[in-house]
């Protein structure tokens, strides 16, 4: 299946985590589910990029 996003390239790029900030529209607050990521954060490491705009803006994350 072909789509615009196929056909985008994508830049990896270090930045300083200052930075970064949340969409404050992003309506995806679990707080109770902290410790359950931790949990699997100990277990299996950390293995997904955070995915930002060019103005530091977070578009995709596991967070």
């Amino acid at each position: 299946m072909n789509t615009d996003l196929d056909r985008r390239t994508l830049d990896v790029e270090w930045v300083p985590i200052d930075r970064l900030h949340a969409n404050p529209a992003n309506p995806r607050k679990n707080d109770e589910a902290v410790p359950h990521v931790a949990a699997s954060l100990k277990r299996f490491g950390w293995r997904q990029p955070l995915v930002a705009r060019t103005d530091g803006e977070l578009i995709a994350s596991a967070l």
